[in-house]
């Protein structure tokens, strides 16, 4: 896989495109993607607040003590 990322040269040099290239196939596919960006665009804090659906439940996480593995 060959890729480049091509970045907006300026003031805020934001990614404009990504180009990903299949190199082990002779036809060489390609995929292009160009993006747009919203520098300022303003987001209320709730955007970012997570609110579980009802019937989510929580799951715990438990913290493993270490293990002594053999060197072979």
């Amino acid at each position: 896989m060959d890729w480049q990322l091509w970045i907006e040269r300026g003031d805020k040099p934001v990614p404009r495109k990504l180009l990903l290239t299949t190199t082990d196939d002779p036809s060489r596919p390609q995929h292009s993607v160009e993006m747009s960006w919203t520098l300022d665009a303003k987001q209320p804090d709730s955007t970012f607040t997570f609110n579980p659906p009802r019937n989510a439940a929580q799951i715990g996480i438990t913290e493993l003590a270490p293990q002594n593995v053999s060197q072979r």
